[in-house]
């Protein structure tokens, strides 16, 4: 990962269900992460765009 590069948003959010939309939102933009995943106390938002010599 080049971090003056790559795009990607870590962060925590209020709540698990706004976790989940600040990660929906960012994936309707192409952006891929773990929307859904976790569990109902789950706050942090985590998601990245995909390069060519993104391993997932």
């Amino acid at each position: 990962m080049d971090r003056k590069e790559d795009d990607y948003i870590i962060c925590q959010s209020r709540s698990a269900h706004e976790a989940r939309a600040i990660e929906g939102y960012f994936q309707e933009l192409g952006a891929s992460g773990f929307n859904g995943g976790g569990n109902d106390t789950s706050s942090i938002v985590y998601a990245y765009r995909k390069r060519g010599y993104t391993i997932e």
